[in-house]
C-alpha cells in the first residue's frame, strides 16, 4: 500500500508539473529519445505516460521514443547524441559509463550487504546520493544533462545446464558480458573465464543459439527480454545493482524555449523517481517469478564468503586504471566495505 501511495503521488506530481504554463509562441520542437526498453515494458509505460502528458500541453514539445534499441546499443546511443542525431536516451550504467566512466563505478560486484531488495536499494540510494552532485556536474561538463537517475534492477546470475554455486562453477560456461562494461569482464579475467562479448540486441539469438550459458543481469530485463527461457538456475545472492538515467545533450536542450526546458526537466526527474519506485518492485516481482520457475541456488555462508573474496579482487583491479583508486575506496566507505 506504501508503494502504490508514493507511486500515485509521483504520479500526480507528474500531471501537476506538465500543467506548467507555456508560451503561446513556442516553437514546435520534437526530441528523440532512445531507449533499449520494448514499449510494453514497465520502463515503457512510465515514459508513455510522460510522453504523453507533455505532449498535451501548449509548450509545442513532444517526445519520441525509439524503442527495443532502434537507435543501437547504448554506446551507439550516446555516440549520436554528441553527433546531433538523437537528442536524449534512457541508459544503464554502461550507457553513461559512455558520458562519464566513473558513474558506472556504482555496478562495482559485491558493493551491498545482502538482504531484502529495499535494503539492498537502501544500501545505493546512500551511496549514490553522496556523490550525486558531483556526478551530475561530470556529467554536465561533458555536454549532458542528467535528466533523472532511473534503476534497472539488481544484477543476479543466471545459468543453463549448471548451478553456479561457488565462483569455480564458472569455469568451462560461456558467460555473457556487454561488449561496452568495464565491470563485468573484469571479474571474468579474474576467475581465469572468458567471456563472450556482445551488445544487449544480439544476446537473445545467442542464447537460442546456445553460444551463451550463463548472464548476469537484473531479473526484471531477464522476463521483459525473454533471456529467462533460456536458464535454469538462478542464484539468489546479489551480484551488484545496474543503475540508470535520463540523459539529453546540451545541444539538444538549447534549442527549447525557456518554458519547453522547463518542462522538460522538470518532468524527467518525477519520470526518473517514478521508474525508480516502480522498477526496483517490478524487478523483485521478476526474481519471484523467475525463481519459481528454475532452480534457486541459495549459498551457505562460507560460499558467500568466498564470492565477496572475489568481489573485494575484483574492484581492487577496477582501482588500478577503470577507476580512480581513490573513488573506489570512497564508494567501499560509504558502503560499509
Amino acid at each position: 500500500m506504501i508503494l502504490r501511495r508514493r507511486t500515485a503521488t509521483l504520479l500526480a506530481a507528474l500531471l501537476v508539473l506538465v500543467g506548467l504554463s507555456g508560451a503561446s509562441e513556442a516553437q514546435a520542437t520534437e526530441l528523440g529519445i532512445g531507449t533499449l526498453a520494448p514499449k510494453n515494458s514497465p520502463w515503457g509505460k512510465v515514459f508513455t505516460v510522460w510522453q504523453k502528458k507533455v505532449a498535451e500541453k501548449n509548450v509545442d514539445l513532444t517526445l519520441r521514443f525509439y524503442w527495443n534499441g532502434q537507435q543501437g546499443d547504448e554506446g551507439a546511443m550516446v555516440g549520436k547524441m554528441r553527433a546531433g542525431q538523437l537528442d536524449g536516451a534512457a541508459v544503464t550504467g554502461v550507457g553513461l559509463s559512455k558520458i562519464y566512466k566513473n558513474i558506472l563505478a556504482l555496478q562495482m560486484p559485491g558493493l551491498w550487504k545482502p538482504g531484502d531488495y529495499k535494503q539492498v536499494w537502501a544500501q545505493l540510494d546512500k551511496v549514490r546520493d553522496a556523490l550525486n552532485a558531483e556526478l551530475r556536474a561530470a556529467v554536465d561538463k561533458e555536454g549532458f544533462i542528467l535528466g533523472g537517475w532511473g534503476d534497472v534492477g539488481i544484477v543476479r546470475v543466471f545459468s543453463m545446464g549448471k548451478a553456479i554455486t561457488k565462483p569455480e562453477d564458472l569455469k568451462g560456461t560461456k558467460p555473457y558480458c556487454w561488449t561496452d562494461d568495464d565491470v563485468l569482464p573484469a571479474a571474468y579475467t579474474l576467475l581465469g573465464v572468458t567471456c563472450v562479448p556482445m551488445s544487449v540486441p544480439e544476446l537473445l539469438s545467442a542464447l537460442s543459439a546456445k553460444r551463451v550459458n550463463v548472464f548476469s543481469v537484473p531479473s526484471l530485463a531477464a522476463t521483459q527480454f525473454q533471456w529467462h527461457a533460456h536458464a535454469d538456475h538462478i542464484v539468489a545472492h546479489p551480484v551488484s545493482t545496474m543503475v540508470g538515467a535520463l540523459v539529453f545533450s546540451k545541444g539538444a536542450l538549447g534549442k527549447l524555449t525557456p518554458e519547453q526546458k522547463d518542462v522538460l526537466l522538470k518532468t524527467g526527474e518525477i519520470t526518473g523517481k517514478l521508474l525508480t519506485e516502480k522498477i526496483r518492485h517490478e524487478d523483485q516481482k521478476a526474481f519471484e517469478f523467475a525463481s519459481s520457475h528454475m532452480t534457486v541456488v541459495t549459498p551457505d555462508a562460507a560460499t558467500v564468503a568466498l564470492w565477496e573474496g572475489v568481489f573485494t579482487k575484483v574492484r581492487a583491479r577496477l582501482a588500478q586504471g577503470v577507476f580512480p583508486a581513490e573513488l573506489v575506496k570512497r564508494i567501499e566507505k560509504l558502503a560499509g566495505k
